[in-house]
Formats: structure tokens, C-alpha cells, sequence
């Protein structure tokens, strides 16, 4: 299992923050990092006001409307998790329609 990126005592680490040291290496520009929370990331990229995002996200056509990606590095399997003691989500209807 590859995990892509966490922080531990505040400080980033996982593939991604590998990557990003190894990129750091070898290209001749300055490259900043900013942790930011999910919801900023690709919005901030396709604004402008960041040049790249490198962090595990899905391909829609929605986002590729706006944004370029990169090829596929790896696969994921996205599941729902709930309480084992909540009886009112049973079907995947129901957990669809719940706020």
C-alpha cells in the first residue's frame, strides 16, 4: 500500500512529500510548498494562484475541464464508512440521499 501523503506532528511526509523532495533536486527553480486544506487545492490551480498541485486526487471530466493531470500512478478502491451501530443507512440509496 502507498500512502501519498499525511503529516505527522505537523510536518508532511508519504510519497508525495518524497516526490517532491526528489523534484526539489533536480530542477533550477525554487519550489514552495504550501499545506492546504482539500477543498483550496484544485481551485487554487485553476485560478492561477498556484502553478501545480501534487496530491492523490480522482480524474473527472469535470476537473479536466479546467486542469491537466498527469498519467496514473496508482489505482484506489473509494468505499462509504459508517457506524456499525447506525441502522438508518442500509441501502446505497439512502446513503446517497442522508445529510
Amino acid at each position: 500500500m502507498i500512502i501519498l501523503e499525511f503529516l505527522v506532528n505537523g510536518k508532511p511526509t508519504g510519497f508525495d512529500h518524497e516526490l517532491l523532495d526528489r523534484l526539489r533536486k533536480r530542477v533550477p527553480f525554487e519550489i514552495r510548498q504550501e499545506i492546504l486544506p482539500w477543498q483550496g487545492i484544485l481551485p487554487g490551480v485553476a485560478e492561477g494562484k498556484y502553478d501545480v498541485a501534487l496530491t492523490a486526487v480522482g480524474i473527472t471530466d469535470e476537473r479536466a475541464k479546467t486542469l491537466d493531470f498527469t498519467m496514473s500512478f496508482a489505482e484506489s478502491t473509494i468505499t462509504y464508512v459508517k457506524r456499525k451501530d447506525d441502522a438508518s443507512i442500509n441501502t446505497l440509496k439512502i446513503w446517497l440521499t442522508k445529510r
